[in-house]
Parts: C-alpha cells; structure tokens; sequence
C-alpha cells in the first residue's frame, strides 16, 4: 500500500486529497482477472490493456483526514461500495426512485413499506446466498438474488402460515439455482 499525502484535484481551485495505492493480493487479483474475462465475454466492445494491465492496483482518492490510516480508508471504500450497491438495487429494482403525487402522510407510509420490503428482501437474500453456497456450492449475485425474491414477498408474507410457504420457498429456489453459477474458487 503507498499513500500519497498531498494530491490538489481541481480545475479552478486546488483542493488538497489523499491518493492510496492498494496492491490487491494474489487472490484479490485473481478475482478482478477473473470479474474482467467475464466482463469481456458478457459485454459488448474491447477491454482496454490498461484494464487488464491495472487489475491488481486499486486506487484511491479522499479528503479523510490523516488520523484515518490507508488501511482503514480502504475498509471503508469496501462498505461503501456495498451501499452503492444496495441503492442501486433499491433504485433500479423496487422501483423506490418514483413517487407519483401524494400527501406527505401517505407518502411516509409508502417510503416505510418500501424500506421494510427492502429489509426483508436483504435478509432473504443473505440467507439465501449463504445457504446456496454451503449447501450447493453455488454463487448468487446478491442483484440478482433480490431481483428474483423482491415480487414473493408478498406472497410469502400471506403464506407464512399455510402449506403455501413451502411451496413458494421451493419456487424460489428453483429460479435462484437456474441463474447461479457453479463454484469457483471465488467465495460471493
């Protein structure tokens, strides 16, 4: 890890950043070699030598203060990245962007039923991932895994105390093994 103290980003006015230099591990790098040929094989166009070129190093840049050392900044770009990728879930799929004009009482209501449906559909999600990777060794993209559990849980809610619930986990779970990928040696 390197840390460059002093970095001034701005066109107009220069403001003082920190720039880190994470080298991944072995096993870090694996996985982005890994994210990258799979990128190319999904995705339209080249990937850039400078991708593949670049996929051990992760860079950096904040205005944390210095008590905060390089390692912890790293950790905490970690947990951010799993809250973009929790709002970007929340956006795209649920759908939580879009409000039609409604009193601010009514819209309250609706913002906490969209936040407990998003809270249990996480937990589904977890439960789900975790159980497919320890019983079948199958990664699930937690995305996707929301994706695929978010329209049952309305159903499973009236279900709960019916021979239905059953049935409907089954469901689910038959359409999460249909878009999980066989384990590798990454871990989800």
């Amino acid at each position: 890890m390197r840390e460059f103290p002093r970095v001034y980003l701005g066109k107009e006015e220069k403001l003082p950043t920190r720039l880190i230099l994470y080298r991944f591990t072995k096993k870090e790098q694996q996985r982005q070699e890994y994210r990258i040929k799979r990128r190319a094989q999904t995705k339209p166009g080249q990937i850039k030598q400078k991708s593949k070129a670049l996929s051990g190093i992760s860079t950096l840049i904040t205005n944390l203060p210095q008590e905060i050392t390089a390692k912890e900044v790293v950790q905490l770009y970690r947990y951010r990245w799993q809250i973009e990728l929790l709002f970007k879930t929340w956006k795209s799929d649920f759908k939580a962007s879009y409000f039609r004009k409604m009193k601010q009482a009514r819209w309250e209501c609706h913002l906490y039923a969209e936040l407990i449906i998003l809270l249990i559909s996480t937990l589904f999600s977890y439960q789900f991932r975790f159980y497919f990777w320890q019983e079948k060794q199958i990664i699930l993209s937690e995305r996707l895994t929301m994706r695929a559990i978010q329209p049952k849980i309305g159903i499973l809610w009236r279900a709960r105390d019916q021979p239905s619930w059953q049935s409907t986990l089954q469901e689910i779970e038959r359409i999460l093994f249909a878009i999980g990928r066989k384990r590798t040696t990454h871990k989800p």
